[in-house]
């Protein structure tokens, strides 16, 4: 046990350790997950389960909307600036640009159809309109925070990112606390998230010594890295896209098919969920760069490396979903207002824990072998297969039926990724011989 806890202790602090690493980008997650999570508490306690069914049908449609298709550019951004660290002024001009334009096209075409999914909602489109803007700034400052971990200053993205989740709590307690009308909870998400975006701007500009007119004008260098940037990115855009969907189109389903409320029940048994599972993202993060150059290098043994990787974080995560299974009741009735029906509901949804680690951790794979049309046509398959999996299962079962169609979609969802990443691997590298 001793010498287990020495070499633990010796690879924390190591400059290059994974766990050092991790623990720096899953801080940072962490904080902005449980910002989201206690959003969700204080709208729930202070407004209703109802208005939180609200809130989570706006963010799903804007995060299905602009995340989308915007964090398709995260991918190349962290896979190239891995290998070419000079290219970053360019890819982060290039690729604000390109976000703010899929913003306007967002606002002007998705917006007034918000209406169809709810017409009984008063104020569905004046709150949409709002959390597609909190979307579309988040997404700008995600160019920087890209960059920062592609540059490997996980110390500089955990500290500011942690530090725009704690103002958004805040912001978000103090309307709480004044009792003042639900569209404060927008207004002053907005308002942190326009903040910070300009706050990285600025410290971006003056860290690299550029100027304002440098970093928005220079035309011509914007018109050849969108070309490349489009060119290596709509598979992805469309990889992306599906994932949004998967991820988000059951609280929409739920909206229209139960009601308001339990669209509320379940976006509280996917935020404890993701809560529980941030740590996937921060190690995802981490292991690309050493996954992307592993491939790279030594193709002919990444099978083996790629299978003991997987079934390592395969088991992290049911050991996560155990913690899970202890704390869950006791998280449950920290939101209030949540029915009986919650804790089975919550446990089932829970068992997809494992399935969602390892699909954080090397759900990527496509963008790393460069097999990015190959990873868009799975993800259409796993869209396709998760939306006829809720509808009826929703259709028979109602509430427990969103929860067994959770768990089951996010299990097959990283069936099909590994299946098809381990086939193309296995023809390159067939080439190759």
């Amino acid at each position: 046990m001793k010498k287990l806890i020495s070499k633990i202790l010796q690879a924390f602090h190591r400059p290059d350790s994974i766990i050092k690493e991790s623990l720096l980008v899953a801080s940072a997650e962490y904080f902005m997950l449980g910002a989201l999570f206690i959003i969700n508490i204080l709208v729930t306690r202070y407004y209703g389960l109802g208005e939180l069914g609200v809130f989570n049908f706006t963010y799903a449609v804007a995060q299905i909307a602009i995340l989308g298709i915007g964090s398709s550019f995260s991918l190349i951004l962290r896979r190239d600036l891995t290998l070419f660290p000079e290219r970053q002024v360019k890819y982060v001009r290039s690729i604000l640009k390109l976000r703010l334009q899929l913003l306007m096209a967002v606002i002007i075409v998705l917006l007034p159809a918000v209406h169809l999914f709810g017409p009984k909602e008063p104020n569905l489109i004046l709150f949409s309109f709002f959390m597609f803007l909190i979307k579309g700034f988040d997404l700008f400052t995600e160019t920087y925070y890209t960059t920062y971990q592609s540059l490997q200053l996980y110390k500089k993205f955990s500290i500011i990112k942690s530090l725009n989740a704690l103002c958004s709590v805040l912001i978000v307690f103090v309307c709480c606390i004044f009792k003042m009308p639900i569209v404060s909870i927008y207004l002053s998400m907005l308002g942190v998230a326009a903040l910070f975006f300009f706050l990285n701007k600025i410290y971006y500009q003056q860290t690299y010594n550029l100027s304002a007119y440098h970093q928005l004008i220079n035309t011509n260098d914007f018109k050849e890295f969108k070309r490349y940037l489009l060119k290596e990115s709509w598979p992805l855009m469309a990889n992306a896209m599906f994932f949004q969907i998967s991820s988000r189109i059951s609280v929409v389903i739920i909206f229209v098919m139960l009601g308001k409320d339990d669209a509320g029940l379940f976006s509280t048994g996917l935020i404890i969920v993701t809560v529980f599972s941030a740590a996937a993202s921060a190690l995802g993060i981490v292991l690309f760069p050493k996954i992307n150059k592993m491939f790279t290098e030594q193709r002919m043994s990444f099978i083996g490396f790629f299978a003991k990787l997987s079934g390592r974080v395969f088991i992290l995560g049911i050991v996560v979903y155990a913690v899970f299974l202890l704390v869950v009741p006791f998280l449950k009735d920290i939101f209030g207002n949540m029915p009986e029906k919650s804790n089975v509901l919550y446990m089932i949804m829970g068992a997809s824990i494992p399935f969602i680690f390892l699909a954080g951790a090397v759900g990527n794979i496509f963008t790393i072998i460069h097999k990015q049309k190959t990873g868009m046509f799975v993800a259409s398959v796993i869209l396709v297969l998760n939306i006829g999996i809720l509808y009826f299962f929703i259709l028979f079962l109602k509430a427990r039926g969103f929860a067994l169609a959770f768990t089951i979609g996010n299990a097959l969802q990283i069936l099909l990724i590994c299946m098809a990443a381990f086939m193309q691997i296995k023809k390159m590298n067939q080439k190759v011989v």
